[in-house]
């Protein structure tokens, strides 16, 4: 099995912000006989992503502005769940 496939549809994933399956793609894309090496790399910018967006979550959440997001949840309620 080549992992060439799972890091296109992890990269398709990513596009419209399913970050979970894209992790589980990329990692797939390793883990196959045949590994896609730069899927590494594009996991790595996933986690950088979501790394930045948790910093500023957390900032703001100290800071005690609430910040609404895209669904309508505060931020707090986020970093909650």
């Amino acid at each position: 099995e080549a992992g060439n496939p799972h890091n296109q549809i992890a990269v398709l994933c990513t596009y419209k912000t399913d970050d979970l399956a894209g992790v589980y793609r990329y990692v797939r894309a390793l883990a196959c006989r045949l590994p896609f090496a730069t899927a590494r790399e594009n996991m790595m910018l996933l986690f950088d992503k979501n790394r930045g967006k948790a910093e500023r979550l957390l900032q703001e959440r100290r800071s005690g502005g609430k910040r609404k997001t895209r669904k309508g949840n505060s931020a707090e309620r986020l970093l909650q769940e």
